[in-house]
């Protein structure tokens, strides 16, 4: 059973306030809440503004005195934190195309841009890019000449057993301590997660990134991604299952036939098929009718639900063997 601070992060989190849920939310801003565990709380899930804008559209009248300013202070401080995360990606975005690279901005502003059309709206604490594999070793060099340290030291010559075991190399700013991660692929390949990153370029579309539009994966791919990123670490943070719920709702033109085949081709229906049931499970998000029945068909996802839920404000990390046999 949820505490009434995780109920309220729930039902503000979902993707249409409707009735019901405003009043359960009036109900439960109405019990002696620990605010300083809901904000945090929050925080940590990267829905801190959901819950600000749900409260102030639908509760505005129950929420304590003082709690809507710090609110405001916390969203406040998050938006100049973004503005200045979005400035360093669009430069660096801009440095590695006069270099003839294109690198797609891979979760951070770009993604919050494109679910909720504000980069300000989710938590960003590094930039993630994805570029080609054939351009992952000149990346390396325009970062490095840019004051970026890699967090592991690798010859050209060194990449390619690089590239048989991760998905990525990490880089931080000598000065700033800026983080960025340069990905070649969605998931290491341990993971089975076969997609090719070259064919996410010919579906590219773009989005409007503080003026500037810049390449994004199709709404198809990225919805691959989200599902994958998110297994692999185990749907920990809500803020990803909200993803999951934007991006199937049904005027976003998701083209579901399409989703499945990628998916059934890659062999991760399961991990798909994961993602929508938390999402329909604890946000309650709308599911096309044929999605719906293979989340019936598939009695293991009811499972692999049930063990997120139960653990996603449990605050416990989960040890090396729970992430492996998840």
């Amino acid at each position: 059973m949820a505490c009434p601070e995780a109920e309220l992060i729930l039902c503000a989190s979902r993707v249409t306030i409707d009735e019901d849920t405003r009043t359960r939310m009036c109900s439960l801003l109405r019990q002696d809440l620990n605010w300083d565990y809901l904000l945090s709380t929050a925080q940590s899930h990267g829905i801190l503004f959901l819950l600000e804008r749900r409260l102030e559209k639908y509760c505005a009248g129950l929420v304590p005195p003082g709690e809507p300013d710090r609110l405001r202070s916390l969203l406040e401080q998050n938006a100049r934190r973004n503005l200045l995360l979005t400035a360093e990606l669009l430069s660096l975005l801009k440095l590695l195309e006069n270099a003839h690279i294109t690198a797609i901005p891979y979760k951070g502003p770009a993604l919050a841009a494109y679910l909720y059309g504000d980069f300000a709206l989710r938590r960003i604490d590094d930039l993630d890019i994805l570029v080609r594999k054939s351009d992952v070793w000149k990346t390396h060099e325009i970062l490095r000449s840019a004051g970026f340290v890699p967090s592991v030291t690798v010859s050209q010559e060194q990449l390619s057993v690089l590239f048989k075991s991760e998905c990525d190399l990490s880089f931080t700013h000598r000065q700033t301590k800026l983080v960025v991660e340069v990905h070649w692929a969605l998931a290491p390949p341990f993971y089975g997660f076969q997609l090719r990153t070259d064919d996410l370029w010919k579906r590219l579309e773009c989005v409007d990134l503080s003026g500037t539009e810049v390449p994004a994966l199709s709404r198809e791919d990225l919805l691959l991604a989200v599902c994958v990123h998110g297994t692999k670490h185990l749907w920990e943070r809500l803020e990803w299952i909200c993803g999951v719920a934007e991006l199937a709702r049904s005027e976003s033109g998701l083209d579901w036939a399409r989703t499945w085949s990628e998916a059934s081709s890659l062999h991760v229906q399961r991990i798909l098929l994961l993602g929508m049931a938390l999402a329909y499970d604890l946000l309650r998000a709308e599911l096309p009718d044929e999605i719906l029945k293979k989340l019936k068909m598939d009695k293991a996802v009811t499972s692999l639900v049930r063990s997120v839920r139960d653990a996603l404000f449990s605050n416990k990390a989960a040890c090396l063997f729970q992430q492996t046999l998840f």
